[in-house]
């Protein structure tokens, strides 16, 4: 397994001493990749292993990030813990009737680089634990890093006790402490969200039970019910019988009372807005955990100023929870992150390779928060022309999904955002840079001399954007329609989408 790029000398020299904060999926993915390109990795996490490892919620492997972890020589442990996604049924909430079909397979899938799978949270990180132990990473696990110093380089835990690296990596989430020391004053003000989501989980072995939903399992289908005001989708997290059928919730807060109530039950989610079967299959659910989420504008900074801090994950770009991104964002983090740093750089240009890091993933990042945003008030329209205009696309898009030979143009024209988004690579961005910036690299390393008081040199890595500096991505779900769109957006501004 070669973390950097082909072709490419790897990085043997003024290797560096890493702090990661967080020990997350971002954080394990982030230190094990650093540590396979030759440094030395120091990780720090408030919370045990044991408590991670057991958490049952389902994460998607969208094609980028099974892809990364293929190129990581970890597919095979991926493919023996997930569930393939052979298509994306949408139904409507109250119904139940099918409105749309996506097959994740044939020539929507050949633009795609690889599966689209779910998986266990607890699965997934119990493999990059392992990986990161096999690795010699130094972890300090049940330690709350509580302060952060930029100019010095050093992290101070609870007790107390502190730590210097040259480099301090914050991946400790969507309340990231390390965040507050990199932006500082220069934070946008978060916009409160007017929604909730909630996660249960059902035992897969349950939901076999009943003839109806193991239709749905045996097709392995990611599933979304679009309601008035409100959405749900459903994915099954594991092959074993151990696992869950993972539902998700987006639910309208109307008043303080909607959210507040601890612990929730479910009369207070207006299950009624659902189908009947949906009923039914909630009142099975094990596990219920609420997420309020607040909303931020994409931050202008991922990096401190003094260029020994660097925010990755979704502490540099938080996403509405329980998405198809918030993972797959983090690991195309720790794979850029990662071969930046397997390049033959020195260490006084560390700043400059961390600048090129939020270059090259600010536009993407903000890309996908946008688009998340939007897609979630697209689910949740209020019944109204809007909704209706939505369920028409779908159904016209699913039409033409039953004809045995899909029309070229069709395709084009519906999956060019589907593929954008889902189809993105990672690395072949890192080799692009590299290709406009590598001989400038390779000059400056040659001329550092040997003395560690010379001044840092740093190279000018800003990344050319094409069109707007952070474009909106669209998929078949949306279309191209902007009616649909406008619509979600007023009632969003009227607070009821």
């Amino acid at each position: 397994m070669h973390i950097g790029l082909a072709g490419v000398s790897p990085r043997t020299e003024d290797l560096l001493d890493f702090i990661v904060v967080g020990g997350g999926i971002a954080g394990l993915a982030t230190a094990w990749s650093l540590q396979k390109a030759g440094h030395r990795v120091t990780l720090f996490e408030q919370q045990h292993p044991h408590v991670m490892s057991k958490c049952r919620e389902g994460v998607r492997s969208t094609p980028t990030m099974t892809q990364i972890l293929v190129d990581w020589g970890i597919g095979d442990q991926l493919s023996r813990i997930s569930v393939p996604i052979k298509q994306m049924t949408f139904l409507d909430g109250k119904t139940g009737e099918e409105l749309g079909l996506i097959p994740v397979s044939g020539k929507v899938m050949e633009s795609l680089p690889a599966d689209f799978c779910c998986v266990q949270y607890g699965d997934l990180f119990t493999i990059f634990y392992d990986l990161v132990q096999e690795a010699g990473v130094e972890l300090h696990f049940g330690t709350k890093v509580v302060s952060v110093d930029p100019s010095q380089a050093t992290v101070t835990s609870e007790d107390g006790r502190q730590w210097a690296a040259d480099v301090i990596v914050g991946a400790d989430g969507t309340e990231s402490t390390v965040r507050t020391v990199v932006l500082e004053s220069s934070a946008p003000p978060p916009d409160s969200d007017n929604r909730f989501t909630v996660n249960l989980l059902v035992p897969a072995d349950v939901v076999r039970q009943d003839e109806e939903w193991a239709t749905l399992l045996d097709a392995k289908s990611w599933t979304g019910w679009f309601g008035d005001d409100c959405s749900m989708h459903g994915i099954l997290t594991g092959p074993g019988p151990n696992h869950d059928y993972a539902l998700v919730m987006n639910i309208t807060i109307h008043d303080e009372d909607d959210w507040e109530e601890f612990p929730m039950s479910l009369e207070s989610l207006r299950v009624d807005l659902f189908e009947p079967r949906v009923q039914k299959l909630l009142k099975q659910s094990e596990q219920l955990s609420k997420v309020v989420f607040t909303h931020y504008e994409p931050f202008d900074n991922w990096v401190h100023e003094t260029g020994n801090v660097v925010l990755v994950g979704e502490a540099a770009h938080p996403i509405i929870p329980s998405g198809s991104h918030n993972t797959c964002t983090c690991i195309e983090d720790a794979m850029t992150l990662s071969i930046l740093f397997s390049l033959p750089a020195t260490k006084p240009q560390t700043p400059m390779l961390l600048n090129a890091f939020e270059e090259l993933r600010q536009p993407r990042c903000a890309s996908v928060q946008r688009y998340v945003r939007r897609k979630r008030e697209v689910v949740t329209i209020p019944h109204g022309p809007g909704q209706r205009r939505r369920d028409e696309l779908l159904r016209t898009q699913r039409a033409y999904h039953q004809e045995e030979d899909l029309d070229d143009e069709f395709l084009y024209s519906t999956y060019t955002g589907f593929v954008q988004i889902y189809g993105f690579d990672a690395r072949e961005a890192v080799q692009d840079w590299w290709a406009k910036w590598g001989r400038s690299i390779s000059i400056c390393s040659l001329s550092d001399g040997e003395d560690e008081e010379d001044e840092p040199i740093v190279v000018d890595a800003e990344v050319e954007r094409q069109g707007p500096k952070y474009p909106i991505i669209s998929d078949p779900l949306m279309g191209d329609d902007e009616y649909v769109i406008r619509e979600a957006e007023a009632a969003h501004r009227r607070g009821h989408g």
